[in-house]
């Protein structure tokens, strides 16, 4: 008799499963024998072909000759859920579930692990371990699981966004983390799996916030300028994030650019940044700096003086008394002056006479 099950199942001839494919019995003539077919996680039964046809399974034969039967088995999505529906593997058709000879793999099974090994030093495992057998079984391509969690069982140290389905590499002897989604509306992390040993769904610290930018607090000194003066915009930009990060900061006046700064601000902190300008002439400006809007005014400069004054001549004035007193003198001496030469003369003329 000749068996041949294929690699998505194995024939149990008797409950004794046949271990190589095709394989043959010799089985005395006239005997019952029962022929089962067990599929492989992924796969199902389908029907028996040769000397045993039908879908039926077990199936009870009896021998008369030498006979030729092959099971027959067709792909199928199995969903296998652990006893208390924490954990779901989803085998998708196609899929090579092997045992660790290499044989179909026909089952898995869900242990809780009571003494799981430690976990990284910043992460924290969320619930129970699980011990996933057989040990040393592949899936070729990779299975699904589903781990499904409590939120209220994170711990502070830990975020729902950080949440990894992680697996112990006995050989490494440390936690190995899987790429995972997390759906936050179910509450379930999912993951690929390629074999089966210890697995743990683990909470890791949260990333640090990336950098993110507001800015506040415009100020214009002065708002009423003279034309050609300086005039400050300052604008603070916050860092509300956690990393440091550069910014871009634009200035406009009247809806068009005139300056441009790059800031790096450290996380969690506030810098100023400073913009000059100037006008020369008079009217109001509009400012955006980074959609903070304000204004500016510049003043009209004052008009200069050009009336011209007119030279006037000073009006003659009346001699005070002590003027006149002064002329008095003043002629009284031209007087005596004049007339003492005259006496002296007039008395030369005497004596000439005489």
């Amino acid at each position: 008799m000749d068996l041949a099950p294929g690699l998505s199942g194995r024939v149990t001839l008797d409950g004794v499963s046949l271990s190589s494919y095709p394989e043959t019995h010799t089985i005395k003539d006239g005997s019952y024998v029962t022929f089962e077919a067990v599929p492989a996680l992924g796969f199902r039964f389908d029907s028996w072909s040769g000397d045993i046809t039908g879908s039926e399974n077990p199936a009870e034969v009896r021998v008369y000759h030498n006979m030729i039967i092959t099971a027959h088995f067709l792909p199928h999505i199995k969903e296998l859920i652990s006893e208390d529906e924490i954990l779901k593997a989803t085998i998708p058709e196609g899929t090579d579930a092997l045992d660790i000879w290499g044989d179909p793999l026909t089952e898995l099974n869900f242990f809780i692990d009571e003494t799981p090994p430690p976990p990284p030093e910043t992460a924290s495992i969320i619930g129970c371990a699980y011990r996933l057998e057989p040990d040393g079984a592949t899936f070729d391509p990779p299975v699904s699981l589903t781990w499904s969690y409590e939120p209220t069982y994170i711990p502070n140290t830990a975020s729902e966004e950080s949440l990894a389905i992680a697996y112990y590499d006995e050989d490494a002897g440390e936690w190995i983390g899987l790429p995972s989604n997390t759906n936050m509306e179910t509450h379930q992390v999912t993951a690929n799996m390629e074999h089966l040993t210890t697995f743990a769904l683990m909470g890791f610290p949260p990333p640090p916030k990336p950098a993110e930018f507001v800015l506040t607090s415009l100020s214009i000194h002065p708002e009423e300028a003279d034309t050609a003066e300086t005039v400050f915009i300052t604008a603070l930009i916050n860092n509300i994030g956690e990393l440091d990060g550069k910014h871009t900061v634009n200035l406009k006046i009247d809806d068009a650019i005139e300056k441009t700064k790059e800031m790096t601000v450290a996380g969690g902190t506030e810098r100023a940044v400073v913009f000059t300008t100037s006008r020369v002439n008079a009217g109001s400006y509009l400012v955006d700096v980074n959609g903070l809007k304000g204004s500016f005014t510049v003043k009209e400069p004052p008009a200069p003086n050009i009336t011209a004054e007119v030279p006037t001549t000073p009006e003659p004035s009346e001699p005070s008394t002590a003027s006149w007193w002064l002329i008095a003198i003043i002629l009284a001496a031209v007087a005596v002056a004049i007339a003492v030469p005259l006496a002296r003369r007039r008395r030369r003329n005497s004596r000439h006479e005489a």
